[in-house]
């Protein structure tokens, strides 16, 4: 995570639970004129369906960034990020606002 900036924990999600993110993602998503999603894809914001606070708040992910040691995650703000395949590269954005906190310069 320090290295690269994401990690990934194959396995967390069990299938029925992958399978109902996508639905309801596909749900969100066929709310809005996707063709008004150009470079980006979408950015909608995760208070669009409840399913994505269940997803936030999943037990085994939150034990996976404990192990890590972040035994106190915090949650912020989140997007549901949809592009299509091949597309192009996201626009320059930052996943973090509060650049002015001492924590985040610190390690866990």
């Amino acid at each position: 995570l320090l290295r690269d900036g994401y990690t990934a924990f194959p396995g967390v999600l069990s299938p029925p639970l992958l399978e109902e993110l996508r639905r309801v993602t596909d749900e969100v998503l066929a709310r809005y004129d996707t063709s008004a999603f150009k470079s980006q894809g979408s950015m909608l914001h995760t208070t669009e369906h409840p399913l994505f606070a269940d997803l936030i708040a999943l037990p085994e992910a939150l034990a996976c960034l404990a192990a890590l040691g972040y035994p106190n995650a915090a949650y912020s703000d989140g997007y549901i990020i949809s592009k299509p395949p091949k597309g192009g590269r996201l626009f320059w954005h930052y996943d973090w606002f509060a650049w002015e906190d001492e924590r985040s310069y610190r390690n866990p």
